[in-house]
């Protein structure tokens, strides 16, 4: 109590700065930092999907595992009607990554909110992954593997997080 009498309104100063600072750090983290990892974090899981979905797309002449595209805000419905050379089941070529790396400088400007797109306009797309027009290089679609196996990775990373969290391991 002294030591407070003695201070007076420095030691109250010291208890307001160093409170109100805490609190500005933190509003300046929510508000910069986590949409940024936010959205980071969102790229990364794009991309990861369009990888996937590459490694799945049925490929008899390349066109239709060519033309996937990722756009940022808005849906790109223009037919990429671009061929690869890439076998069933192979990783991305170095065409495919041109397509990733197009993705990527567009990406940078990607803000909190936006949509990322991930593209097919070519006409059979929709049958191959559900009419089964593809019974043998794609029975179950692409897509939808996908998407699942992302959902599946995604849960259980919450969970392994969730039980180091509880270990106080994070």
């Amino acid at each position: 109590m002294a030591t407070t009498r003695r201070h007076g309104a420095f030691g109250q100063f010291i208890k307001d700065r160093t409170l109100n600072g805490f609190v500005a750090n933190l509003k300046t983290f929510k508000d910069q930092i986590l949409p940024e990892t936010f959205v980071a974090f969102q790229k990364w899981i794009a991309l990861k999907l369009y990888g996937m979905i590459m490694q799945k797309t049925p490929v008899d002449k390349g066109t239709l595992r060519g033309s996937w595209t990722i756009s940022i805000g808005s849906q790109d419905t223009a037919p990429a009607n671009k061929t690869t050379s890439a076998k069933q089941g192979q990783g991305l070529t170095a065409s495919e990554k041109g397509v990733l790396d197009a993705a990527l400088t567009q990406m940078a400007n990607a803000k909190l909110g936006q949509i990322i797109w991930i593209n097919n306009a070519m006409p059979y797309v929709l049958r191959i992954e559900f009419g089964g027009h593809s019974s043998v290089k794609a029975p179950a679609g692409m897509l939808q593997i996908s998407i699942n196996e992302m959902r599946s990775f995604l849960a259980t990373s919450k969970s392994e997080f969730v039980t180091l969290h509880r270990q106080g391991a994070i």
